[in-house]
């Protein structure tokens, strides 16, 4: 928190407070998270739960005993420990799913690259949208679903479509 700009109208006197806060309780918030993630990721979840604090400080401050503000962190912790669970656990499945396709290259060449390219940027936003959020993004059509507001079926059918016009353009750039 030293050396943030707060575009909120924070005095002083709240700014101090919150430094004192995070001072009081860095070392609990960092020794739980530790016990539980990777050491390169423990201070971007510190910093997580701290930025959650300072958002609901005055509630913070309210709460009676120093031990109530420290299993409110303990909980923030918790929830922004999940939160990286489960984005690690989506990089892994995307990262497995990416080495079992055998026909696709490590590399591709840089024409490739253009042509596909190319052929994305002829696709609607839309059709783009879908695609990047299913091979890139690594989201299941149910979630897909949901991002768009329809059945997991009617998300399936999106991404077929996009994937047919996606290859339709890649044969006609590819000949061009």
């Amino acid at each position: 928190m030293d050396g943030m700009e707060v575009d909120s109208p924070v005095t002083r006197a709240e700014n101090q407070r919150v430094r004192l806060f995070v001072a009081a309780h860095d070392e609990f918030v960092r020794a739980v998270v530790a016990r539980r993630i990777d050491a390169s990721e423990v201070d971007d979840v510190v910093q997580a739960v701290f930025i959650a604090a300072w958002r609901k400080f005055s509630n913070l401050e309210s709460l009676p005993v120093p031990s109530a503000q420290r299993v409110w962190l303990y909980r923030a912790a918790y929830h922004e420990l999940l939160t990286r669970y489960r984005a690690n656990g989506r990089r892994a499945r995307l990262v497995a799913r990416v080495q079992r396709q055998p026909d696709l290259p490590t590399t591709a060449a840089p024409e490739t690259d253009e042509v596909l390219e190319r052929s994305m940027a002829k696709l609607s936003t839309n059709q783009r949208r879908v695609i990047h959020a299913i091979y890139w993004d690594g989201l299941t059509t149910a979630e897909l679903g949901l991002l768009l507001r329809c059945s997991p079926t009617a998300a399936r059918k999106q991404v077929s479509r996009a994937l047919d016009q996606l290859r339709h353009w890649y044969a006609q750039e590819g000949q061009a």
